[in-house]
């Protein structure tokens, strides 16, 4: 089971299954949790790409930036605006390359 706890208030917990991505989406006081299925084909850097886009809920248009990098480090988001707060946690994601794993928490 992939878990994240949810940002304070109002709290909670998201859990999601062993290969979803777990995130908990606060705006405007209101908690929303999802759980996003792994896609299937892409490589890490356009996996690493898609979680920033639907953690932000904006599109990213090229390589990673070092903010965006460190927003996959921490497994945290706060809007610009500070009206969206998120918490999420990404599972270990298997390589095609045989037994290396990489993980964003």
């Amino acid at each position: 089971m992939t878990s994240c706890n949810c940002p304070n208030p109002p709290g909670g917990v998201v859990n999601c299954p062993d290969d979803h991505i777990a995130i908990c989406r606060v705006v405007d006081g209101q908690a929303m949790s999802e759980c996003i299925p792994p896609e299937a084909g892409l490589s890490d850097e356009a996996q690493a790409v898609r979680i920033v886009e639907i953690v932000t809920r904006r599109p990213v248009l090229g390589p990673l930036t070092p903010t965006e990098r460190a927003i996959l480090a921490s497994g945290t988001y706060v809007s610009p605006d500070g009206s969206m707060n998120v918490t999420f946690k990404v599972p270990p994601v298997k390589s095609a390359g045989g037994g290396a794993t990489m993980v964003a928490s």
